[in-house]
């Protein structure tokens, strides 16, 4: 087998993880609260379609969706809730774009979009952190909260080492 496919094929595995991630959970909630909320009927929000059962569980995918369609109900600003959503959906954006690149072969543009999937990442979650969503009492990580940073560095190592193993191949020659 040609050496140089091994790190495309993780790459690509890689970086269909990442798409993955953004529609499992970033945050879920803790045993006590989630007693609180099977209590609870109904929508927490009148303008977005999320229920209490749903809010157990909450992926990025959810939170772009639920600041989209929310943002005059949660943040009394229909721009800060359209800003907060296309910031969400940038990092599954960067990742797609990130994942085009290893299928295509085209290793710069894998590492290009890593880059920018990873900064939005950071930005998410720096947001998180400041507006107090997490850390909380009621709310633990998720399981996607774990994979984002190191799926961009094993994507950026195999992109780079894909670009070495092309120059090699063609200074072989």
């Amino acid at each position: 087998m040609n050496k140089s496919i091994i790190p495309r094929i993780i790459a690509i595995v890689v970086a269909l993880i990442v798409v993955i991630a953004f529609f499992l959970p970033i945050i879920s909630v803790t045993d006590d609260y989630r007693s609180f909320l099977d209590g609870r009927s109904g929508k927490p929000f009148e303008s977005v379609d999320l229920t209490y059962e749903q809010m157990k569980d909450m992926s990025l995918f959810t939170y772009a969706r639920v600041y989209l369609q929310g943002g005059e109900e949660i943040f009394h600003s229909s721009f800060a809730g359209t800003f907060y959503g296309v910031l969400i959906f940038a990092v599954l954006l960067f990742a797609l774009l990130t994942l085009l690149g290893a299928l295509i072969n085209k290793p710069v543009v894998s590492i290009v979009f890593d880059v920018l999937m990873a900064a939005a990442y950071y930005t998410v979650i720096w947001d998180f952190l400041n507006r107090g969503i997490m850390p909380d009492s009621n709310r633990v990580w998720g399981i996607s909260y774990s994979l984002y940073y190191p799926c961009a560095a094993v994507i950026l190592i195999c992109s780079i080492l894909m670009i070495v193993l092309k120059k090699k191949k063609q200074n072989d020659k």
